[in-house]
């Protein structure tokens, strides 16, 4: 009978790389402990790579996240989590994105990280050079100053990149969102 199970760090896991759960808890036993911003990538980087190797493929999904303004951060994470389960249910390949790796507890740690090369630009540039092999552009990521970045990361080294943005079911999304008034202006009228 053949062994189902992969090892990913220092954990075994079911071959279920489509599940949240599964992923999530990857990134938490990788980045639990970590008492440094760089521990954190370092963590996050090695389940990429992990996955890579085990999988031939990553997806990563990019979107607005605090461009928008620090308030607005938590509603952001929500759709950007809504947006990965939709990739998930349509891909043959772990889909993963900044809302599997930071968990609340983790986030309100890192909230004050600046964008900049030594900040969350450099950090998503690191995860997305560990292994990812295709990026998802996502509704209003023009109007993300990281998700900018990260598609000027992933043109500059040839990583698939897959434009979204128009995708009916992530539109809806969107404005479910919106309906459930968790989607109110930001800075300079945004949102």
């Amino acid at each position: 009978m053949q062994n189902k199970n992969k090892t990913i760090g220092n954990a075994v896991h079911p071959l279920n790389f489509h599940s949240g759960a599964v992923l999530k808890a990857m990134f938490r036993g990788a980045t639990r402990g970590a008492n440094s911003y760089d521990g954190v990538c370092a963590g996050v980087m090695g389940v990429v790579a992990s996955l890579s190797r085990n999988c031939g493929q990553v997806g990563f999904v990019s979107a607005i996240i605090g461009s928008d303004g620090p308030q607005l951060v938590d509603r952001n994470m929500a759709i950007l989590a809504d947006y990965t389960d939709r990739f998930r249910n349509s891909t043959s390949y772990p889909v993963i994105s900044a809302a599997d790796v930071f968990h609340m507890e983790l986030l309100d740690q890192y909230r004050s990280v600046p964008n900049s090369a030594n900040g969350w630009f450099g950090f998503w540039r690191k995860v997305l050079g560990s292994g990812v092999s295709d990026l998802f552009m996502t509704p209003r990521w023009t109007e993300s100053a990281g998700a900018m970045d990260e598609h000027e990361f992933a043109r500059e080294t040839k990583i698939r990149i897959h434009y979204r943005e128009s995708d009916p079911e992530l539109v809806r999304i969107l404005a479910r969102h919106r309906g459930m008034g968790l989607f109110k202006r930001g800075p300079g009228g945004k949102g």
